[in-house]
This record gives C-alpha cells, sequence and structure tokens, in this order.
C-alpha cells in the first residue's frame, strides 16, 4: 500500500530539485539522504526515481518520479511521521514553485495545496499505521509470509513471531519503532548476492559469513569462507536457516529471520567444521 501525489509542472520543474544540498537547504534539514545519485548543480532533474530519506529517522523510502513533465511523491505503507511530513513539505515546495495551487492524490483526488497538512493529518498517519499493521498480519495469517518491509538502510522481516511479540498495546506503534531500531543498527549488513540454482534454475539469494561482525540479512543460503584472508577463498553453502544455529550466543535475532551475528575471532575454523555437515548444492 502508498500514497502518491502528483504535481503538473510542465516545463516549470524547480531548480531547487537538482541538487540534495538544496532541497535539504530548502526544507531546512541536515539528516536528507538519496539512495541515488542526484544532478550536479546547474543540471536539470532527469527523467528517473529517486529515493529520499532521513538518516536515522525513516521507516521507509519517499519516492520522486519525474516523468513527462509530472512530478510524483509517494509514500509507502508503514513510513514514519517523520517521514510523511517530508513527502508533504516536498509536494508543497515543488507546486509551490512551480506555481500549482492544485495537486492530485490517489486517494482524495485533486487537493488545494494549501489544505495538504490538514489532509495528511496525525490521524490520517496513525490510520495508515494501523493500516499497514492489518495487512502484514492478515498476510501472515494467510501463510504468505515472512514478509519483507524494505528501508533505506535495510529491510524489516515481519513473521508471526514478531507479530506476537508486539503485543495488544498500539501494536502498529510498536511495529512502527522496531522498523526503525533496525533500519539504523550502527552494524553494517551482509551483502546478498542474487544466483540461479543448479536444480531448477530458479533464482536464490546467497550472503556471505565471514566471521566477523554483521548484520545477517533474510536470505536462503549462506556461504560460508573457508579461509576469509584468502586472495580468493574457498566457499561452500549451507541453508541460512542453519547460521544462527552455528552462531549459538553469537545471534541475536532483530526480527522474524535477520540477526546481529558478533566477530567469532579465533573460532572461525571450529564454525567451518561444524557447518560442513549442512554444505548442500543449491
Amino acid at each position: 500500500m502508498s500514497e502518491t501525489i502528483a504535481i503538473e509542472v510542465g516545463n516549470r520543474v524547480p531548480d531547487f530539485v537538482a541538487t540534495l544540498d538544496a532541497i535539504s537547504a530548502a526544507l531546512h534539514l541536515n539528516d536528507l539522504r538519496s539512495l541515488e545519485d542526484v544532478p550536479p548543480p546547474g543540471e536539470p532533474w532527469p527523467d528517473g526515481i529517486r529515493h529520499l530519506f532521513r538518516e536515522e529517522v525513516s521507516t521507509r523510502t519517499t519516492e520522486i518520479t519525474s516523468s513527462g513533465g509530472e512530478l510524483t511523491v509517494r509514500m509507502f505503507s508503514l513510513a514514519s511521521p517523520e517521514d510523511v511530513e517530508l513527502a508533504i513539505a516536498l509536494v508543497m515546495y515543488l507546486a509551490e514553485h512551480a506555481e500549482v495551487s492544485e495537486v492530485t492524490s490517489d486517494s482524495r483526488g485533486a487537493i488545494a495545496v494549501s489544505e495538504l497538512a490538514n489532509v495528511y493529518d496525525a490521524a490520517w498517519i496513525e490510520s495508515q499505521l494501523r493500516s499497514g499493521h492489518g495487512a502484514l498480519g492478515t498476510l501472515v495469517r494467510e501463510g504468505k509470509g515472512p514478509i519483507e518491509v524494505p528501508g533505506p538502510n535495510r529491510s524489516f522481516v515481519v513473521g508471526a513471531r514478531v507479530l506476537l511479540q508486539l503485543g495488544a498495546d498500539q501494536p502498529h506503534v510498536q511495529l512502527l519503532e522496531a522498523i526503525r531500531r533496525v533500519q539504523w543498527i550502527p552494524i553494517r549488513s551482509g551483502s546478498v548476492f542474487t544466483a540461479q540454482a543448479k536444480s531448477d534454475q530458479r533464482e536464490i539469494k546467497i550472503a556471505m559469513w565471514l566471521g566477523e561482525e554483521v548484520v545477517f540479512p533474510y536470505v536462503e543460503f549462506c556461504g560460508i569462507a573457508i579461509d576469509p584472508g584468502a586472495d580468493k577463498p574457498a566457499v561452500f553453502m549451507i541453508p541460512a536457516a542453519r547460521v544462527p544455529e552455528l552462531a549459538g550466543d553469537r545471534w541475536t535475532a532483530i526480527d522474524e529471520r535477520q540477526g546481529i551475528i558478533a566477530d567469532v575471532g579465533g573460532e572461525w575454523a571450529t564454525i567451518v567444521e561444524a557447518a560442513r555437515k549442512f554444505e548442500v548444492t543449491p
């Protein structure tokens, strides 16, 4: 679920969208970032998609699309209140500089720019958080989980255990804060690679475990490097579901499937030996 607001700008795209620094200055934010490169000063904003977020604040990205004389700003389900405020501020500033007094949204149709803050208020944000939590719960109960909720830094994985742990007291708020906490854990996430399974040619996701501290992501398989310090280390595969068992008390779960693995230090050879019994060929 998402909500998109469109601004018809024709050839009047505001100069301020040319750089991230200019956007930050216009919106009085010093923590604004983009997942993609933005054009250098003096160059027009090209057609395409950009994803903005606030460092250590956002739970989802805010998507800006430029295409055919139209700019759209998209808010995703389970966006934090700060993300919604960012999206509305962007729409208002774009509309002002494009000299547009009315925009169009998915759910409300035409909206006067002067009314945007009243439409997308705290009550709207609350309803969207409740709706997002409810939709995830329904999907999990229907056996469609675990479900990844993508964020600017990493995904959050939701399943039956996570939903149960949220409790009965404002679970939608607890879910939002859980997503935010996981999003900004100051530990790097393991790199994820895609490959084709030899057995049936389906696409599979693989993450490497090299023995250092890492947030181990939600993947199907784990690559174990026998000697991580080698120039071209030999690697064998195990099911990723076995990683918490091998990590033991070094594993700290952070959602339904992901976890922090502490640095194993000099015990890596022992873990490699234990992992051999789980070796598979995907």
